[in-house]
């Protein structure tokens, strides 16, 4: 890839494979985020996993992977949340940094239950709540970022047509860092002309 990316920005690098992080120039990204399918991502393998994790150790890389089994949904079963129990504790030997989750109950609101279980097993890891917050209707989201702050998730990643001034104003109260989802990496300075943000995540 020949584009600058603004050093002022951090940039994301959604990968689902060993070869998509060989293909990555480390100068112009600082961080990727590792799923075993990146446009229906699940959780990838251990094995996946262990190989990425010690490449970008090698490489001052940070890390971060999806944890989902099913990438259908957003709202989980007793015995799927076990799951993805398992695989954060899974990543969490591996020394992967961080995590990302995307829970919602039946309703559209959050999981609230299922979040505190998770975000515990993710102790000292870097904590993301995805592009399902998206699902959560308008009057719930205020109370939502509210309840993220305060059970751990710094980071709020939703796709960039859905950012807003109110969102970012919400977001910034209760300290929770939004990473606009874009395919393209020049609509970096387009969205920067418009809002204060410092990460983005590129899905290419």
């Amino acid at each position: 890839m020949k584009e600058e990316v603004n050093q002022m920005n951090l940039l994301e690098f959604n990968i689902d494979s060993y070869q998509d992080l060989i293909n990555i120039n480390q100068k112009k990204y600082n961080k990727v985020e590792l799923c075993s399918n990146k446009f229906k991502p699940t959780t990838a393998s251990r094995g996946l996993m262990s190989e990425i994790r010690k490449y970008t150790n090698e490489n001052n890389i940070s890390l971060n992977v999806t944890i989902s089994p099913d990438s259908t949904k957003y709202n989980f079963n007793d015995n799927e949340i076990k799951i993805m129990e398992a695989d954060i504790f899974s990543a969490q030997e591996l020394g992967i940094d961080g995590i990302k989750l995307n829970i919602l109950s039946d309703n559209n609101e959050l999981d609230k239950e299922a979040l505190k279980q998770l975000s515990a097993a993710a102790a000292g890891m870097q904590l993301t709540f995805g592009e399902a917050f998206e699902e959560i209707p308008n009057d719930k989201q205020k109370e939502s970022l509210s309840w993220l702050n305060k059970h751990g998730i710094t980071r709020l990643k939703i796709f960039s047509k859905n950012i807003n001034d109110n969102l970012l104003k919400e977001a910034k109260n209760n300290n929770i860092q939004v990473v606009p989802i874009i395919k393209d990496i020049n609509l970096i300075d387009k969205l920067n002309e418009k809002f204060p943000l410092k990460e983005f995540s590129l899905i290419n």
